[in-house]
């Protein structure tokens, strides 16, 4: 069985990725911190997606309400990248509420579609395991990784941490154990292969939680 699990993942190495993108109806209201919840509730529909190793989600835009809700919109969707050959697989969401938290989204008929190079792109959060430090992360150890990260990835480009009315945009991860620190980051410069890359593979952590999901 393992040897099967490592020959199919050679496989699907192989494979480009997709984006699989859902339309979400609007009206519905759940946590903005929903990327962990979010999950469990496609692993729910579809249980063999925890073994899909290069597959990873992005978490749900919406226009917020409150300091811990959002609520999705006309614009908002769930996207999903996963190799060639588990991108049809994916129908089986179309269609289907998912409980995340205490509240629910429902789904429309996904499109399928190759990903698109862009020179710039960046993600809502990267989680870097790192020792935290006075009132977290210390941004220069968190950006020296993540730099290190993407040369081991042969990605060329300029990285920088986001920033949100001035300051740092520091986010953290809701997970079953707790919260999980992290920062926003751009990546620019990218040349199109490296921009390819860079969201086939990200970099950090929690990559099925919406972290290190590049857009």
């Amino acid at each position: 069985m393992l040897e099967t699990t490592i020959c199919e993942e050679k496989v699907q190495s192989l494979q480009p990725l997709l984006e699989v993108a859902f339309p979400v109806m609007p009206g519905s209201k759940i946590s903005s911190l929903h990327g962990y919840s979010l999950y469990g509730a496609i692993k729910k529909k579809l249980p063999w997606i925890g073994d899909c190793r290069l597959t990873s989600i992005c978490s749900i835009t919406g226009v917020r309400d409150g300091k811990k809700l959002i609520e999705t919109q006309e614009f908002s969707r769930l996207f999903i990248r996963t190799p060639l050959s588990k991108a049809s697989l994916f129908y089986g969401l179309a269609g289907q509420t998912l409980s995340i938290g205490e509240g629910q989204i429902s789904l429309g008929i996904p499109t399928i579609a190759p990903l698109i190079a862009k020179s710039v792109l960046s993600a809502r959060i990267v989680i870097i395991h790192l020792k935290e430090e006075g009132d977290g992360i210390l941004p220069d150890k968190f950006l020296a990784v993540a730099t290190r990260q993407l040369r081991e990835l042969g990605i060329n480009g300029r990285i920088s941490l986001l920033l949100r009315e001035g300051a740092l945009d520091r986010k953290v991860l809701l997970v079953k154990g707790g919260k999980i620190p992290g920062y926003g980051v751009q990546v620019s410069g990218l040349s199109e292969t490296d921009s390819i890359k860079l969201k086939e593979m990200g970099i950090g952590g929690k990559r099925k939680f919406g972290a290190g999901f590049f857009q």
